[in-house]
């Protein structure tokens, strides 16, 4: 039973040590939540930058106006 015990503690001891993958999580997660806010910045003003950018390409050429 004692030899168990031993043998359960060093495993738990040398899963925690282990820090291998750490970085590589952590980066994810990063990503995941930058991309969980930029979706839908960019859905709420996708119409807006797209009128914007419109009215750019208006004004330094019109005849591309009337090209649709």
């Amino acid at each position: 039973m004692l030899q168990r015990y031993i043998k359960a503690s060093e495993t738990l001891r040398k899963f925690t040590a282990n820090t291998t993958g750490t970085t590589a999580i952590e980066f994810g997660l990063i990503a995941a939540g930058v991309a969980a806010m930029t979706i839908p910045a960019v859905g709420m003003l996708g119409g807006e930058i797209s009128e914007l950018f419109d009215s750019i390409r208006c004004e330094g050429f019109p005849p591309i106006c009337l090209v649709r």
